[in-house]
């Protein structure tokens, strides 16, 4: 896969790489809801995938990324400038793989690709720029980033999800870093759209995840099996 080559980085699916993931992942840790109690599960439900699953999983993702792209990436997503920043994450472990697919997008010479980057614990994350030669290292938590000085500010995240509800409603990995960049971009009132991206075995039944206060509904959620609750504008 190219862009396995592109980082010098090809993340295993084992339970070791997922326990980091715990540790990276995007969910305010301590909070009294559900996720704690669900992520066991959850993480069980994502390892039991054979390769072929998930490889067939990653495919069908890509080709529902395709169609939104279609309609959602040809157009400026800010007013007055033609720059489109879109940010996804590079697999750690089982997680979906949107490498080939942030391949194909690459091609286009108007949108801009980035990778969040850890700075510190504790921290929001920030996001660097990402081409298909960009320079990579391991960063925190064994994560593949992008090693430049080159930060942008995001239109679009697409964001790892472990596990999800029918209304949007997204479970990380409990580290906290997502949650505090989105209220980061919320407090400086910068809007940026967001989309969770799941294996389908990720999906909870109604009730059965009460969110925190300082959870986030995301804007959509996207498996294999399509898009919850609709693809976004």
């Amino acid at each position: 896969m190219a862009a396995r080559i592109a980082s010098g980085h090809s993340a295993p699916a084992s339970v070791t790489a997922t326990a980091t993931a715990a540790a990276a992942g995007s969910d305010q840790p301590g909070a009294a809801d559900t996720a704690m109690a669900l992520r066991p599960r959850l993480r069980a439900a994502r390892i039991a995938m054979s390769q072929e699953q998930r490889d067939a999983a990653n495919e069908k993702i890509a080709d529902y990324l395709d169609d939104w792209a279609v309609l959602s990436l040809t157009r400026p997503l800010r007013k007055g400038s033609t720059e489109r920043v879109l940010a996804a994450f590079w697999p750690l472990g089982p997680e979906p793989d949107l490498r080939d697919w942030l391949m194909r997008q690459s091609a286009d010479p108007e949108l801009v690709l980035a990778l969040p980057v850890v700075v510190e614990r504790d921290a929001p994350l920030v996001f660097k720029r990402w081409w298909p030669d960009a320079p990579m290292r391991n960063g925190a938590y064994g994560i593949a980033e992008p090693d430049h000085d080159q930060i942008v500010t995001p239109d679009i995240i697409l964001l790892p999800a472990l596990g999800f509800t029918a209304q949007a409603d997204r479970i990380g990995y409990g580290g906290g870093y997502y949650d505090r960049t989105l209220a980061g971009f919320d407090a400086a009132r910068r809007q940026v759209q967001t989309i969770a991206v799941a294996f389908a075995c990720g999906a909870l039944a109604e009730g059965e995840h009460q969110p925190a206060p300082h959870d986030r509904r995301v804007d959509a959620v996207l498996t294999e099996a399509g898009w919850l609750p609709k693809m976004p504008d």
